[in-house]
């Protein structure tokens, strides 16, 4: 099998059928062997009902799993071990593959001696664009675009819903951590970048192509300031349960800490008594300290 494709769904069928939609639309390279792996993360919807209607009138193979160990980092790893191809590409069930993905994730393998790809995901907006939601913020959607030349990275900046790995990789520098990864009621995140470390300290190499494209449909509820905010402190929080080193001190976390948020909390009153549109960033910045910090005292104290 040359490719295996990696879909973690829970709840999300409406969703689903639009991902599936795009993929079954897919333009394949002649002679490509590839297979698509849904893992059910418990989903109380009618995600079984969605995935085999695809399964029945598709020409190529749609294998089906159940995870019952709730959480991305689980599903992914289990759509890893079900997987045949020697190649794993990764995306999400609110997504729209281009027309031309497949083929531009096995040829951009085929052209380059690298362990790890990711490439642009461009916005679809269910909606209009809240004046507010800057630029800048993109990042916080998992929205991605480095331009349209290829571009080897050093650090580990590429996101979940377009990313790929050769299958190798993951027998030399193990699955996903299970203690990152969004959960139903936590945004966390990370479990990609850390493997992406990983990879890094390895010597291995990562690059942004710009022909692997996916669009990602961002909605309504995402383009709320509450999203941004809860998605910024489960952040913070992560961030602060991982932390390796104890800090021995009463409350268990770093001193800087407490310098960082004098100055995005003194940063945030600036832009927000000037009146200053960037008065949100900073709030975000000063919210996931505050995550940070709780999650340090839940290590600490339990």
């Amino acid at each position: 099998m040359d490719l295996s494709v990696i879909i973690c769904t829970c709840n999300r069928s409406a969703s689903l059928k639009r991902t599936l939609d795009s993929l079954m639309a897919s333009s394949i390279p002649h002679n490509l062997k590839w297979e698509l792996v849904i893992v059910d993360n418990n989903s109380k919807d009618n995600t079984e009902e969605v995935v085999k209607s695809f399964q029945d009138h598709s020409s190529f193979p749609i294998l089906s799993f159940k995870e019952e160990r709730q959480g991305l980092s689980f599903a992914r790893n289990r759509g890893i071990r079900e997987s045949k191809g020697m190649l794993i590409a990764f995306t999400d069930d609110d997504v729209v593959v281009d027309h031309e993905w497949i083929g531009a994730v096995v040829k951009t393998f085929r052209e380059y001696d690298v362990q790890c790809i990711g490439g642009k995901i461009l916005p679809v907006w269910e909606k209009p664009v809240p004046a507010w939601l800057s630029e800048e913020l993109y990042g916080y959607l998992a929205l991605l675009d480095y331009g349209n030349v290829p571009l080897f990275l050093n650090t580990p900046e590429i996101w979940g819903a377009n990313f790929a790995v050769r299958a190798a990789a993951f027998e030399t520098y193990g699955l996903f951590t299970t203690d990152r990864g969004r959960f139903p009621d936590k945004l966390y995140s990370g479990e990609e970048s850390h493997f992406m470390c990983r990879l890094l300290e390895g010597g291995e190499s990562i690059l942004y192509t710009p022909d692997v494209i996916v669009q990602h449909c961002i909605s309504e509820e995402r383009m709320r300031k509450m999203y941004f905010r809860r998605w910024r402190f489960h952040y913070g929080e992560i961030h602060g349960l991982l932390l390796d080193y104890p800090y021995e001190n009463l409350l268990g976390y770093p001193d800087y800490t407490v310098r960082k948020f004098r100055s995005d909390m003194s940063e945030f009153l600036k832009k927000l008594l000037t009146l200053n549109k960037k008065y949100f960033v900073h709030q975000l910045q000063v919210i996931e300290t505050l995550g940070f910090i709780v999650g340090r005292l839940k290590t600490k104290y339990g």
